[in-house]
């Protein structure tokens, strides 16, 4: 295979190249002719000095920078709606108005929970006259002057009337009514509804005097406090991160860097390639859902294979390295590099050169020598 490589470089680039790496851009055109491998004279080495190495293995790692956007915690985000049907009534909500926890925000109409009310009531008299007969008959009964038949009946009117109030006063307290301070004077025709928590309203779905049916989307309320970033990360980095691992994030707004802290990994891909992590930021000052944020991560370190990057040749938007054949040949052999650290180039086809003599020092040189066998 023969191998023609129009190199754009000055005159004197052999000599440099001796001393000091350059970036050459190259065009590869190929023709099966003969083999690629790059040959020197005895006389030739002893004008260039090349040095091997092999594969090590080394601990790297890098800094990626990943963009994404600030976002709501899922609890600071609430679509609020009622439980039962009814007419939506005394609102005064407007968007961006704050709210605080369990302030009365409106209230809804339902004839409905006035009977639910009166059961509750009625069910808590009944539970008290229930107590007093089976207290009264397991008295009774201790002296054989109450039957267990009677007794147990007791104790069933007393138990069946304790359920049914649990039950009640459960609903009414899903309702917002305080069963604490409910009687037969304060009977409510109204619902309370409520804010979930402190926010601001976000957005307000219905008007007053609206009928409304259980479960519609009445208002929605934010908390913009305490926002996550959500990062998109290259799978091929994904790896390399762990939970707790620091990031450094900032604004179009504001370049000051904000350290925050990874805290969920997402490792199912996106269409376009990505996962994604959910990460805390500290100072959010002026932060708001959904700006636009750059992050940098240094990626955890990892053992690899790795060679001085002294000895990757790039051309054609490919990476090679020269492989010694022996005392005076050289093979270029196509390498897939990855993160580059402290004057190492990780490989990720590794097992390609195991065992290989790689050349590091002056592999422009072996370059330049083929060169010059083509146009010969």
């Amino acid at each position: 295979m023969k191998t023609y490589l129009y190199l754009s470089i000055f005159s004197a680039f052999a000599l440099v190249a001796c001393n000091k790496q350059a970036e050459v851009k190259t065009e590869v055109e190929t023709e099966q002719t003969h083999d690629e491998v790059v040959r020197f004279t005895p006389e030739q080495l002893k004008q260039v000095e090349i040095v091997t190495t092999s594969l090590q293995e080394k601990e790297l790692s890098k800094t990626i920078t990943v963009n994404g956007i600030t976002k709501l915690k899922p609890e600071n985000e609430m679509e609020v709606s009622s439980l039962i049907d009814g007419q939506f009534k005394n609102s005064k909500l407007l968007e961006g108005m704050l709210v605080t926890k369990g302030q009365v925000v409106a209230q809804l109409d339902n004839l409905e929970i006035l009977d639910w009310q009166e059961q509750y009531l009625v069910a808590k008299a009944k539970h008290q006259v229930a107590k007093a007969d089976y207290e009264r008959q397991a008295e009774l009964n201790k002296t054989q002057s109450a039957s267990n038949k009677v007794l147990q009946q007791a104790k069933f009117e007393y138990k069946q009337q304790a359920i049914l109030i649990q039950t009640l006063g459960s609903k009414l307290q899903a309702l917002g009514i305080n069963i604490q301070t409910l009687n037969e004077n304060n009977i409510q025709r109204s619902l309370p509804i409520r804010a979930p928590f402190t926010g601001y309203i976000d957005q307000v779905m219905v008007t007053n005097g609206t009928y409304i049916t259980s479960n519609t989307p009445l208002f929605k309320i934010i908390n913009a406090k305490d926002l996550l970033l959500q990062l998109k990360v290259y799978e091929a980095d994904l790896p390399f991160l762990k939970v707790d691992q620091s990031i450094f994030a900032s604004t179009n707004n504001n370049k000051t860097e904000r350290e925050g802290k990874i805290a969920f990994i997402n490792t199912q891909l996106t269409p376009e390639g990505y996962g994604e992590i959910i990460c805390t930021v500290q100072n959010q000052t002026d932060l708001t859902p959904g700006m636009y944020v750059t992050a940098k991560i240094e990626l955890a370190k990892h053992k690899t294979y790795a060679v001085p990057t002294d000895a990757i040749i790039s051309f054609a938007d490919r990476d090679y390295v020269f492989v010694q054949e022996n005392e005076t040949t050289f093979k270029p052999v196509e390498v897939q590099i990855g993160v580059i650290e402290n004057g190492f180039t990780a490989i990720q086809n590794a097992a390609d050169l195991l065992d290989k003599q790689i050349v590091y020092k002056n592999a422009y040189a072996i370059l330049m020598q083929g060169k010059n066998l083509d146009e010969e």
